[in-house]
């Protein structure tokens, strides 16, 4: 009996033994293809946000760059370009609101559309914006003057719109005042649509990540 014991435990040993490496081969090959694929998702992620911190320079530039051109401008006195401009981005930025919002708003009810209707949201806010801040430039210089108009882009540029709005008001100027804030809070509502819409787009419902176009 105890020899049958000891040949059927060493047929079940035999039957078992495989060398230690094969075994262990499927794990390790599954935990470096692993680690791979985390490295590569890794160097994505890094990559991306390489390039949102190169676009964010970009822009910080330009925009420095703007708000010093127009320091200048109003010291010198030659408002008219700043005017035209302000004229023209106006008339831009009310097409992109009056057409673009609603056609934006109706693409973001498909799936597949709402990154790009992210998007033209984003650039219609940018628009919007740039005119609200060329329109409060040219309004600062003329009822305030050029001391607070350059105290105002000190304050980082954006100081421009308040120094505006309160000028507007101290001269009883209340249809300017009432633009004034209308165009705020319609800059800040399409930015907030836009990037509720681009979260929608990077995660749907269906489990489906759709990567937004900024």
């Amino acid at each position: 009996m105890d020899q049958v014991k000891s040949d059927q435990y060493f047929e079940s040993k035999a039957g078992n033994s495989q060398p230690l490496v094969a075994r262990e081969t499927p794990g390790l090959f599954a935990d470096l293809l692993t680690s791979d694929l985390k490295n590569e998702q890794g160097n994505e992620n890094n990559a991306e946000r390489t390039k949102g911190a190169d676009w964010q320079v970009y822009l910080s530039l330009a925009a420095f760059l703007i708000v010093l051109i127009a320091a200048f401008e109003v010291l010198w006195g030659h408002i008219e370009p700043l005017a035209a401009t302000a004229k023209m981005l106006i008339l831009v930025a009310e097409i992109g609101v009056i057409l673009g919002v609603p056609i934006c708003l109706i693409l973001s009810v498909f799936r597949r559309a709402r990154s790009l209707a992210a998007l033209g949201l984003l650039l219609i806010s940018c628009l919007l914006g740039l005119s609200l801040w060329f329109w409060s430039l040219v309004l600062a210089d003329e009822l305030a003057g050029a001391f607070w108009t350059i105290m105002g882009l000190c304050l980082a540029g954006v100081g421009i719109v308040p120094v505006a709005f309160i000028a507007a008001l101290l001269r009883t100027q209340w249809a300017p005042a009432i633009q004034i804030a209308v165009a705020a809070v319609a800059f800040y509502a399409i930015v907030s649509m836009s990037y509720f819409i681009a979260s929608g787009a990077e995660n749907d419902p269906k489990g489906r990540r759709h990567r937004p176009l900024y």
